[in-house]
């Protein structure tokens, strides 16, 4: 059976001429082609519908961002100039900081350094009285052995490895006090009813330490000790 090619418009009037049989007898028939365009209620029906799910996705996307925007400033931010990121290692978390400092003309090195508690709040529940003034010498003395699971050992250990980054030295001698001519830093840790750091002379502090928080107290003596390196390096 063959088939009359022509060509045909939707909504309009056909006629279509068929050869059938062996004898090629041709049959015509007749017909209109129905429009497949909508109504003007289905149109409207299929923009809402529409126009919701495209709604829906761009609030899914809006929440993915603010979502994103949120999780990115809780482990990323700035303390008083200094920046910040929320990093785990291993199956521990820190604060990390950077320190970029020039180690020879034209060559730069970054040194990180990893603390436990979030400086911004440590700022509000430890209060600190004065200045830091940086030496290349820094004295610590304690009026305690401050153990405390293991957290004195760590307070100071990176108190000394901060101060030894910016080409200072740390040493801890229970014979020397503060210097009333401020020749080198004093830093003296000693137990007490409050945490608190208080300017005891013109490079002296006395940190005072309660209920073993020794690591809290001795991060809010380098995170002050940070913002000065940052505002020295500019």
């Amino acid at each position: 059976m063959a088939k009359k090619k022509s060509k045909k418009k939707m909504g309009e009037r056909v006629t279509e001429y068929f050869k059938v049989g062996k004898n090629g007898k041709v049959v015509k028939a007749k017909g209109e082609i129905k429009s497949e365009k909508g109504t003007k209620k289905e149109i409207q029906e299929y923009n809402k519908v529409l126009i919701g799910f495209l709604s829906i996705i761009g609030i899914f996307i809006l929440l993915g961002l603010i979502y994103w925007g949120y999780s990115y400033h809780q482990t990323n931010f700035e303390y008083r100039g200094v920046k910040f990121k929320y990093v785990k290692e291993g199956n521990l978390y820190f604060y990390r900081s950077q320190i970029p400092l020039q180690i020879a003309p034209g060559k730069i090195r970054t040194y990180n350094i990893y603390t436990r508690k979030d400086p911004r709040e440590i700022d509000k529940e430890i209060p600190f009285y004065g200045n830091i003034e940086l030496k290349k010498l820094l004295v610590l003395n304690s009026t305690d052995d401050f153990i405390c699971d293991g957290d004195g050992t760590i307070g100071v250990a990176n108190i000394v490895n901060l101060h030894g980054i910016i080409g200072g030295k740390a040493v801890v001698n229970s014979t020397i006090s503060c210097s009333e001519e401020g020749d080198y830093m004093y830093l003296l840790l000693d137990k007490g009813e409050e945490n608190k750091i208080e300017q005891i002379g013109e490079a002296c502090y006395k940190a005072t330490i309660s209920n073993c928080d020794i690591l809290k107290v001795t991060e809010r003596f380098l995170y002050e000790s940070l913002v000065e390196i940052k505002k020295k390096a500019g």
